[in-house]
């Protein structure tokens, strides 16, 4: 009697240690998934469960230390209960035991991680709604353990001097970014409103230097150049705008013009050059993008340790937007 008994407690225990594993695998992987927007939304609809599940995506490193300290214990568990039930069956012990671990281990992967993993990958909401209360009595047994994990953390974030909002700032970006795609879904934005939002996240740290034309590549002309020299270039190279540099110092880009400007007005070309604005190399492409919009210029030179390395037009810039901050081929603009 005391057999079965035993093989039952070990049954048992096995048991509880795969279901552990099969509600933090889940909902670990529901966490990254579900939508913060439509949370904060029920939230403030008054939704208990909501406030929860968003109480934790604003400290997700609790949540994250949580399902791993679970994990821990599930995979511990199984262990024991693999390991029991093994020794009462066999009869024996060492070699047994491994075999029993090795002949459960694809159960145990995949009813304890890959299929809950997947399912919550579909269906965040299903396991993080039904098991936030559980979740939550899990959270206060294990805060012994997380919590000076927690302060370990934090301690070592700042003896290496590590910036405590880079976490913050990578969840927020996903966020938005997650907000952007289901707005397209949803029919609220459009494509190429979708594409620009989420270019403009992904470049918002890109330096400008990315995106300009070198100064080697730059075709301009020297300052002293006529109306029909300017027009004739800029029709053969297919130009915009023309930028103008010093005759006697090549390579000094001091101003520029903009070709629709020159060919319908009659004012003479030299109240239509315009200074060249000049930017730092190190400096954000959308801090560029927004001083040339501010300043109504379209063309900008960009500088390293005062010395001139390329431009940078503002339609290069919002095209770098569009293709997600990645760096632009030659420009066809003033450059």
């Amino acid at each position: 009697m005391s057999f079965f008994l035993e093989l039952l407690a070990a049954i048992a225990i096995f048991l509880l240690g795969l279901g552990m594993s099969f509600f933090f695998s889940g909902t670990e992987t529901a966490f990254y998934r579900v939508s913060t927007v439509r949370l904060m939304i029920a939230a403030n609809a008054g939704d208990r469960i909501s406030r929860r599940l968003l109480a934790f995506a604003h400290r997700p490193g609790r949540f994250v230390a949580t399902t791993l300290v679970g994990n821990n214990v599930a995979n511990y568990l199984v262990s024991i209960g693999t390991g029991l039930a093994t020794v009462l069956v066999v009869r024996s012990e060492g070699l047994a035991e491994v075999v029993g671990t090795w002949m459960v281990t694809p159960l145990v992967f995949v009813c304890g991680e890959l299929l809950p993993k997947n399912i919550c990958y579909i269906t965040p909401s299903w396991l993080l709604r039904r098991g936030s209360a559980l979740f939550r009595v899990f959270y206060v047994l294990f805060l012994p353990i997380t919590l000076p994990l927690a302060m370990i953390s934090h301690l070592l974030e700042r003896i290496a001097g590590a910036a405590t909002g880079t976490a913050d700032l990578v969840f927020g970006r996903n966020r938005l970014t997650q907000v952007f795609s289901q707005g397209r879904q949803a029919g609220l934005l459009s494509d190429a409103q979708s594409r620009f939002l989420t270019g403009l996240l992904t470049a918002s740290g890109d330096a400008v230097e990315r995106t300009m034309t070198p100064a080697d590549r730059i075709f301009g002309l020297h300052g002293d150049a006529t109306r029909d020299e300017v027009l004739e270039h800029a029709r053969r190279l297919a130009l915009t705008e023309v930028v103008l540099g010093s005759k006697s110092k090549p390579g000094e880009w001091t101003h520029y013009v903009r070709v629709a400007e020159l060919a319908v007005s009659d004012r003479p070309l030299a109240t239509l050059k315009r200074p060249l604005p000049r930017f730092e190399a190190g400096q954000a492409k959308l801090e560029v993008l927004l001083a040339l919009r501010t300043a109504g210029d379209s063309v900008g030179g960009i500088t390293r340790d005062g010395v001139m390395i390329g431009v940078a037009n503002e339609r290069g810039l919002v095209e770098s937007v569009f293709r997600a901050g990645r760096p632009l081929a030659v420009a066809s603009t003033a450059a």
